[in-house]
Formats: structure tokens, sequence, C-alpha cells
């Protein structure tokens, strides 16, 4: 794709692929938008090192020298009826407040689209929120189903205290700490027999039992590609503290599970289990599941909620562990998040794009398993 400029209520915008040193513009547009610093560190992780480019995968928009506008991805290598497919995710979609309602995240998106076409680029999904859906659905984006996450709400008092004000909120929140504590006591994991499970934990990713668990079961729509590259790369992120728990029953690895913990910048301590391999199993997975799960929970009592993505994550386990989604009551009446599965297929020019790849329809969504990886979390 060449460069192009343009005049928008006339000013002259250049649209173009990313280049060294626009990083120090994404940057100051990240701040602007989401009211949050992040560093060099975090941006090299999150597009310089993807594994499966050799290019950041990021066209922007400028004007008068200066970064306004950027249509970043990440990159997979997805895994669709077990066959492999390079795949594109919109993350940090942005554009500054001035230079809004002007056009630029549309033609971003449509350049880069029609740059990667060209690419052998599979498919685009994203999981985009009720702002910038519509404009992701004019480009011919589908959607998928609604992105729902488990949560395990430990010190609701945290909430309770961002949304009321005035006197007695902090016996409130101290009220609703306690009727948590103790409603997740009743709740803990009764209906699984794990005593004959042994967790182990490891700081950080645990590479190798990953790659080890996740070659036994292959999810048969799809999934992000579990190889060593992909662990190595996606669970870098300088924003959280990571640790592999992996569950053992007569010698004999079960399932493991990736936790990942952070606190934001509204100070809500966070703790994921962000990834579970293998994807998919049995009765046995499931108790290997739920005994990491119960270790997990166990190391984080100082976290305020413990999350879970609902499409990778066994219902069974987190309803036995205290887990709600986000989109049921009761928490559905203070959700905010609104995320929901799109998707295109890119045509190679040539060809119109289909919308079943390998046999397996994109817009189906029992045929979509994904984690936290390969949401757009930091």
């Amino acid at each position: 794709m060449s460069v192009t400029t343009e005049t928008r209520e006339g000013r002259s915008y250049t649209f173009r692929r990313y280049e060294r040193g626009d990083e120090r513009g994404f940057l100051d547009l990240f701040e602007t938008t989401w009211g949050e610093r992040r560093g060099e560190e975090w941006f090299r992780w999150r597009f310089v090192d993807n594994p499966y480019l050799d290019h950041v995968p990021m066209f922007v928009a400028e004007t008068d020298g200066r970064v306004v506008g950027v249509r970043p991805y990440f990159a997979f290598r997805m895994r669709v009826a077990g066959e492999p497919a390079l795949a594109l995710s919109t993350v940090d979609t942005m554009v500054h407040p001035d230079h809004r309602g002007r056009g630029l995240f549309t033609t971003m998106t449509r350049q880069s689209l029609d740059f990667y076409a060209d690419e052998d680029v599979a498919f685009v999904f994203n999981q985009p929120n009720a702002a910038s859906r519509p404009g992701f659905e004019s480009l011919g984006f589908r959607r998928v189903d609604p992105t729902t996450t488990y949560h395990r709400v430990q010190r609701p008092g945290v909430f309770l205290a961002e949304r009321v004000d005035g006197r007695g909120t902090e016996t409130l929140a101290r009220g609703a700490d306690l009727l948590a504590a103790g409603y997740h006591r009743l709740t803990a994991g009764a209906t699984w027999d794990t005593e004959d499970v042994a967790v182990t934990r490891t700081p950080g990713v645990a590479t190798r039992d990953l790659v080890r668990l996740s070659e036994r079961a292959t999810f048969p729509g799809i999934t992000a590609d579990r190889d060593a590259a992909f662990y190595e790369w996606r669970f870098a992120s300088p924003a959280w503290r990571r640790s592999t728990y992996v569950a053992s029953a007569d010698g004999d690895a079960l399932a493991a599970v990736i936790a990942r913990t952070r606190t934001t910048e509204e100070g809500v301590t966070v703790t994921q289990i962000a990834d579970v391999a293998p994807t998919t199993g049995c009765d046995d997975w499931r108790r290997g599941v739920a005994a990491c799960t119960e270790r997990v929970i166990a190391d984080a009592t100082h976290a305020d909620v413990v999350s879970a993505a609902a499409r990778s994550f066994p219902a069974e386990v987190a309803a036995s562990y205290g887990f709600r989604r986000d989109d049921r009551l009761p928490l559905s009446a203070g959700a905010t998040a609104d995320g929901v599965l799109c998707v295109l297929p890119l045509g190679d020019g040539e060809t119109p794009p289909s919308w079943t790849l390998h046999g397996v329809s994109l817009c189906d969504p029992r045929n979509w398993l994904l984690s936290f990886a390969e949401q757009d979390t930091a």
C-alpha cells in the first residue's frame, strides 16, 4: 500500500503503514485515549516481538507530523479444524478526540484490510464494544456472539465504592465483602473430588508442560495454535505477574492453567485464569482444571476479583467455585463490558472471501474457543 494523503474538514491527513519511531506517538495517543501510560517495553512485546509476522502490523493516520490515529493488529496462527491459518485480531482502536468524526478509523481499517488480503491472512476477528462495532460492521464484519466472562467477585466492596457516594459507603462495602466471603466458603468446589490430585505451581509460564498438554487434544473448531512460540510471546506482557499450575494424578498430568495478576489504574487487583491446557477434555481434564482453580483461588486471596473467559473455561467448574457470568444477574446489573465477537474473512483479491474455512463456519459461535489469550488484553 502506498502512502495516501487526504483532506478532511480542511486538514490534511496522511495514511500509511507503521514506521520505526511511531511508537512514541502511539504511546502518547494511548494515554490520551485510555488514561493509562504504557512503556516502550510493553509496545515492543505487543507488536514488535509477535512471532507470526516480520513487521509491525499497524497503520497510522498523521497530521502535521503527529500520529492522531492508529489501526493495530495482533497476529495469531490459528487452528481451524486442526489446520493452520494466519489470522489478525484488531486491538487498540484509537483516534485522537480532536480528530474523530472525520473517517480516519474507516480509512485506516479499509486500507489495512486491503493490504492484508494480499498477505495470506485468512480472516480478521475482534471483540469490539458498542462504540466501535458499527464501524467494523460497515466494513463487512459479522457478529458471531457476545463476549462473556466469568467473575468470582471476592471483594465487592471495591466496586460498590466506585458506584456509591456518601456516608455509610465504607460500612456497606465491608458488609458486602463479608457476605461474599461467606458465600464462597459454602460453594468452594464441593462437587469435585480432587483429593488425589496434586497441583504444582511454577512462577512464570511453564512452556514445555503447556505445549505437551495442548498436544493431547485438538479443538475441532477455531482457536489459537498453542505452540511454544505462542506461549512465550503471548504471556510475556510486562503488565502481568504470571504462574503456571499443573494438576496431576498418579503421576499423569491432567490439566494446567496460566494465572496472572495485575492491579488496574483504578486500584482493582485482578487475577485471571488466562488460559487452560489442553483447551478441551473429558472428566479427568475437568477435575484437573477444578484442582488448579482451587489452588489459584487459594493463592489469590489478595485479589478483588478472579476471572476466566466463558468460551474456554468449563462451566461446571466455574459454578462450583463461585464464578458468575457477567451477562446474567446479579453481575449483569453493573456490567460495563459489551464486547461482541465479530469476524471478517479475507479473499485473495481474485476470489470472494468465504465464510467457511476448512469446512468450519466462521459465523457459528459453537466453533470458537477463545481464552483471554486471544482477547485484546494487556
